[in-house]
């Protein structure tokens, strides 16, 4: 009879020691874990890793051109590469790169693709030089402020995007920008946006959540 109490109690404190770290794994990639560590997890995706754009349709113009491993758009009139299918539940990673008068974005759930717009999407911000700087790069226009200012351009930057539910949490280069709960938008395509400026992206990946 005691061997059995002291295994239960055994059993019990190992159930436990195992719940505890799940969460404390579970709180470390909503929040701190590096985009490099990341990466190497299973289940990524891609949507552009240098080659051909078939992950999209072009709305607006299609003056999109691939270089090296990168696509490039740097005149025209507005313009979107969007995804062919729809998304809720997802986390984006995507890299870019933009001159300083660069006017862009990562648009998620976006709710009509012949309308993409922040007040159709949430637009992940890329604008350094935004008139209105409350919604600058890493923000979400009209959602979240950036927590912190950081200048993208003329350097290569990295997004992490995660949609899940109600909750939309961004990462720019590593540091978290926003994390907010909100039911605007419930699902729908990924739109890269060229609007001014130059701008590239490259390395855009997901996965499922």
């Amino acid at each position: 009879m005691k061997n059995k109490i002291i295994f239960s109690i055994f059993f019990a404190l190992m159930v436990q020691g195992c719940t505890m770290q799940q969460a404390t794994v579970n709180e470390a990639v909503a929040t701190n874990t590096t985009e490099a560590s990341l990466l190497m997890e299973p289940r990524w995706a891609s949507f552009f890793s240098g080659h051909d754009l078939d992950s999209f349709v072009f709305i607006g113009d299609d003056q999109w051109s691939i270089t090296d491993n990168y696509v490039e758009a740097t005149s025209g009139n507005p313009k979107f590469l969007v995804t062919t299918s729809s998304f809720r539940d997802i986390e984006i990673y995507a890299e870019f790169w933009t001159s300083p008068e660069a006017n862009s974005g990562i648009f998620i759930r976006c709710q009509d693709i012949n309308n993409i717009a922040a007040g159709t999407c949430y637009e992940v911000n890329i604008f350094d030089q935004r008139p209105d700087q409350s919604y600058r790069t890493g923000g979400i226009v009209n959602f979240a402020a950036p927590m912190a200012q950081q200048d993208a351009a003329n350097r290569w930057n990295t997004y992490r995007i995660i949609s899940e539910g109600e909750r939309i949490v961004v990462y720019l280069n590593d540091e978290l920008m926003v994390d907010i709960q909100d039911d605007a938008f419930f699902s729908g395509p990924i739109a890269f946006q060229w609007s001014a400026g130059t701008v590239r992206f490259r390395n855009i990946r997901f996965r499922p959540l």
